[in-house]
């Protein structure tokens, strides 16, 4: 699960001094390869035996059935990473982090002058689960839904206040 480029140590009885303060960390690295906002191309797994599938659209979740049906996309023996949008907080860059079953949603940034997406990485071993695309499809805003003018999603709530606080740019 780590960058392909990383430093890979086993054991830290083979860790050294003069390495573990050569400053080789680098944030702006870290933070392209943890949060996927752009279309950067991914590296190819080879024929191993991990997969790995790309989901990305310029359409945002639907807030309700992101509520109703996370566990769609957030259910599963993988890993998954990546950023989204919400018609409700279309200002807020979000982040998605999942492990095994687990989830983690949260406010990482504003766009500003990014374009916003959705796009969810997912990589694991064995047999990809089936029905990945078809879920992500399902809680991104239809076509028709995504031309509603944008005064119909400013609402006051919209369910996401628990993981990613209040809504604060209303009109």
């Amino acid at each position: 699960m780590a960058r392909p480029d990383a430093h890979l140590l086993v054991g830290f009885e083979r860790l050294d001094g003069a390495e573990l303060v050569s400053r080789r960390f680098s944030q702006a690295r870290r933070d392209t390869w943890r949060y996927p906002a752009h279309e950067q191309q991914l590296p190819d797994l080879g024929a191993g035996h991990a997969w790995r599938i790309d989901l990305s659209s310029p359409r945002p979740f639907h807030p309700e059935r992101l509520l109703d049906h996370i566990e769609t996309l957030a259910d599963g023996p993988f890993r998954s990473r990546g950023c989204f949008w919400v018609p409700t907080r279309p200002q807020d860059a979000l982040e998605w982090s999942g492990a095994g079953g687990q989830l983690s949603i949260g406010a990482y940034s504003t766009w500003g002058r990014r374009t916003p997406r959705t796009r969810l990485i997912f990589t694991g071993t064995g047999a990809p689960p089936a029905g990945l695309e078809g879920a992500f499809e399902r809680l991104l805003l239809a076509p028709e839904e995504a031309l509603l003018r944008r005064r119909s999603w400013d609402v006051l709530e919209d369910g996401l206040e628990p993981w990613l606080g209040d809504i604060h740019d209303l009109a």
